[in-house]
């Protein structure tokens, strides 16, 4: 006796001469029936859902040239949805997009993000290894910027200038003591040493933003959370640093556990007053599951943090 095989309807678009075979292929990957035949398909497991990497997208748009309307209306997406999953605030994407954006930006699916079944395994995040990589044992996937910066970076080129230009030895007075004061190169030392070093930094500036600390930062702590602990980004503009000889500004975050300290820089923020923050380096134990110290104005979290000892 004959058995009647089930039609699968697969819709395929219309679409220009010489283009049918490459979409056909892929409008039958997006049925679970036939991706098992698709040639380098892995398992037969269908890709639905990609998580964005933190920096990829901007990255290959500025390389590209494009604003973010631009990359939109070419890869016939939302500007809003565009903006939303560079900044982190969306960062899931279906396959279909994420493609259009890769053409687009003349890219690899795999520049801009990653499975997200490869999230949910605890596996192919470049931000989960890294934070390995630094001593770090996070329990699941996190949102993590590498704190490596490319020598051709910003950063690392205001470094070379402090040097070259004397200006990476500033130090300061407070209290019949001499303290180093924070600037591009001192950081830079911060984040290659930040288990070794024990002296003391001086962090100069105004205040141009204040939070409250975060209850699992909180905790690392021992901060008074909801007594006033805060953590706050200064400003400090160093005169003459900058690629024309403008003054090029150095954002620091620091943590207040204590809540005295923090209406101190509160009160400071509010009225605009210049401070000097004397700080020390604390580190987070890798054997501690909670996720580390973030940044004002900077994606991700670190290992370490510099914490308010006296305000000035």
């Amino acid at each position: 006796m004959l058995m009647a095989r089930s039609l699968v309807s697969v819709h395929v678009p219309e679409m220009p001469r010489g283009s049918q075979r490459l979409d056909i292929a892929s409008a039958l990957n997006q049925h679970p029936r036939y991706a098992r035949s698709i040639p380098g398909h892995r398992s037969g497991v269908v890709v639905r859902y990609w998580v964005m990497m933190t920096g990829r997208l901007r990255h290959y748009r500025d390389e590209r040239g494009f604003t973010q309307v631009a990359l939109a209306v070419k890869a016939d997406l939302d500007e809003t949805t565009v903006r939303r999953l560079e900044s982190g605030k969306l960062r899931r994407c279906e396959d279909a997009s994420l493609m259009r954006l890769a053409r687009e930006l003349k890219c690899d699916k795999k520049d801009l993000a990653y499975p997200e079944r490869d999230l949910k395994a605890g596996r192919g995040d470049p931000a989960y290894q890294a934070a390995r990589d630094r001593g770090m044992q996070p329990l699941t996937p996190i949102d993590l910027r590498a704190p490596e910066e490319a020598l051709t970076g910003p950063a690392m080129r205001m470094v070379q200038r402090e040097v070259r230009l004397g200006f990476d030895k500033p130090t300061i007075e407070l209290d019949g003591e001499v303290h180093k004061v924070l600037g591009f190169a001192a950081m830079h030392d911060c984040e290659l040493h930040y288990e070794q070093l024990e002296e003391l930094f001086v962090v100069t500036g105004t205040i141009r933003e204040l939070r409250p600390i975060p209850v699992d930062v909180g905790e690392l702590l021992g901060a008074e959370l909801g007594r006033g602990a805060a953590y706050a980004r200064i400003r400090r503009d160093i005169s003459g640093l900058g690629e024309h000889g403008e003054d090029q500004p150095l954002q620091t975050t620091v943590f207040a556990p204590s809540g005295a300290d923090g209406d101190r820089l509160n009160h400071c923020f509010r009225q605009g007053i210049p401070v000097k923050v004397k700080v020390t380096i604390v580190v987070r134990h890798t054997d501690d599951p909670r996720r580390g110290f973030p940044r004002l104005a900077e994606p991700g979290v670190w290992p370490w943090a510099f914490v308010v000892l006296a305000i000035y």
